[in-house]
């Protein structure tokens, strides 16, 4: 930005420069609306808006914002790219989600520091622990948590990072909100999940915003334990697998292998998962949970015009038990297409809306950055 609108040369000075509002003027009308635009995004919070059986209607704001921290060692060009984003939403029937999340790069791309803290009290569908649980049998769950995770990665050796990572999930309401005969079962996950993790990332990705070419693997053993102060015992091992290749000019393939393994004393609220706006889209978030997970999921993006361009993908997913027990015929699809409205072009960052859909039905998500 930081262009002087409408500024005029004062006596004295040198008439042969060009006025900085004569250049505003010869800009096209697509440039100054991509101006306008990325100074909407860039510099206003946006209003949410939604309504679905569980919140009734919801009104909030979210600011989403893309930018590099400047480095006395690098040149602008090899900064990666910082984000941070800040929601809050309220609901008619008296439900509140507020969250704050920073991922920081910093240090000559050497640190990597994240941040998020949420405070919640929303309702989730709870269909059972299984693959094969059943869509009729939801029921509505109140969840009120408080949430406060920082963490720190390094980069070691080239584009390898270790990390470490404190977790903090305290779960004060996991009840019912539907009738039931014994509320007994729910009422037992609340309580504070208290740990550490420990990870491992190898990032040769160009952008970390929206990547068109290079490889992610993010692996992660979290372990919550009463020594640690936590009320439940449990452990949790992940693989984020990504891939990106641009086989013709501003079409991108990209890919995603994720899996997680865990044992112990699982509450239902953190057990594995898929379904969601990340993880098997056209399913409802967290629809099948278990203590092993496995999803793949492909998409196409392409330009269409202008700022704007679109998508189209696919994915499989299931759960289990066991890692062992995940069979070829236990796989759930989904699938669908979005469009996508580019607002900066410096960090690539773009508002997401998606389309998709399963056999039970079919999701509908506004929001930023892609899913993968």
């Amino acid at each position: 930005m930081g262009t002087a609108w409408g500024q005029v040369s004062s006596a004295g000075e040198d008439h042969n420069k060009q006025d900085p509002a004569d250049t505003v003027k010869a800009l096209s009308f697509s440039d100054k609306m991509e101006r306008t635009i990325e100074g909407i995004f860039k510099y206003a919070p946006l209003p949410a808006l939604g309504y679905s059986v569980e919140t009734s209607w919801e009104f909030g704001l979210v600011k989403y914002n893309a930018f590099k921290i400047p480095s006395a060692a690098l040149p602008d060009s090899l900064v990666k790219n910082s984000m941070v984003q800040v929601a809050g939403t309220y609901s008619l029937n008296k439900q509140y989600d507020f969250s704050i999340d920073l991922d920081l790069m910093h240090g000559a791309n050497r640190w990597n520091t994240q941040f998020n803290f949420s405070v919640r009290g929303f309702p989730s569908l709870y269909f059972g622990v299984g693959n094969y649980t059943h869509k009729e049998d939801a029921i509505l769950i109140d969840l009120r948590n408080f949430e406060i995770s920082p963490g720190v990665n390094y980069a070691f050796w080239g584009r390898n990072f270790i990390g470490l990572r404190l977790i903090l999930n305290n779960y004060t309401r996991v009840a019912p909100l539907d009738s039931v005969p014994d509320d007994t079962y729910y009422r037992a996950n609340e309580g504070l999940e208290s740990g550490l993790g420990v990870r491992y990332i190898f990032d040769s990705r160009d952008n970390r915003v929206k990547s068109e070419k290079g490889l992610y693997l993010f692996t992660s053993l979290d372990v919550m334990g009463k020594y640690l102060g936590s009320d439940f015992g449990f452990h949790t091992f992940t693989v984020d697998l990504r891939g990106f290749v641009s086989p013709w000019t501003k079409v991108t393939l990209a890919a995603q292998l994720f899996t997680r393994i865990q044992g112990g004393d699982v509450p239902i609220q953190s057990l594995a998962f898929v379904g969601g706006n990340h993880h098997l889209r056209g399913f409802y978030g967290r629809r099948f949970r278990d203590k092993s997970s496995f999803l793949l999921q492909g998409e196409v993006r392409f330009p269409i015009f202008w700022l704007f361009s679109g998508v189209v993908y696919g994915g499989m997913g299931q759960v289990a038990p066991r890692y062992g027990e995940l069979r070829w015929n236990g796989f759930h699809y989904g699938g669908g297409g979005g469009l996508r409205i580019l607002f900066d072009k410096a960090s690539r960052s773009a508002v997401r809306l998606d389309m998709s859909f399963s056999n039970e039905g079919h999701t509908f998500f506004l929001g930023f950055g892609e899913a993968f």
